[in-house]
Formats: C-alpha cells, sequence, structure tokens
C-alpha cells in the first residue's frame, strides 16, 4: 500500500498530514526547495482541535470555519466582542447537538 500511495503523492505538490511520517523522505519534497519548510513544520504539527479527541462536533466546527471565520471578520473590522459571541454561539449549537 505505501508504494501505492507514494506513487500518488508525485502528482500534487505537497501534502499536508502529521501522521504520515513515513513520507518524510518522498519525492514531492526533493522537487521545489521552497516547499521544505511545509514538511519541516510537520515535525511539530497537530490535527485540528489537538489535543481533543476527535468528534464529529470537532468536524463539523472545522468544516463550517468558525475559528477561521472569526479571525477573518476581526480583521475586516467587526469589533472582537462580536466576533468572539458569535463564534461561541456557533460552537455551543454545534457542541450542543452531540
Amino acid at each position: 500500500m505505501r508504494s501505492n500511495w507514494a506513487a500518488g503523492t508525485l502528482s500534487p505538490t505537497t501534502y499536508y498530514q502529521p501522521l504520515l511520517h513515513a513520507y518524510d523522505d518522498a519525492p514531492m519534497w526533493q522537487r521545489r526547495a521552497a516547499q521544505s519548510p511545509y514538511r519541516d513544520a510537520l515535525a511539530s504539527a497537530h490535527l485540528p482541535g489537538w489535543p481533543a479527541p476527535a468528534s464529529r462536533q470537532l468536524a463539523e466546527s472545522v468544516a463550517k470555519y468558525v475559528v477561521v471565520d472569526m479571525f477573518a471578520k476581526a480583521c475586516a473590522g467587526t469589533p472582537t466582542k462580536e466576533v468572539i459571541k458569535s463564534a461561541e454561539a456557533q460552537l455551543k449549537g454545534i457542541y450542543r447537538s452531540a
């Protein structure tokens, strides 16, 4: 399986998967030196939500970009307290549905 997957990594320019350290030396990282920082960042990378365990609610909050949108709205000028309150309400709704 590893050889099949490794062959598939040659088509994209890189990958982001902190759990697949067997591919840290894959040929895709040699194609462009500018991408090596991304490979090196994987050494200390974690999946979204870490250290919390994976859950449906965590996946939903990531899929809905709750935290990303919170920062984007703050950067766009929406008052900080307002964006935090909005993100908190979204997360409470997501986690309440458990």
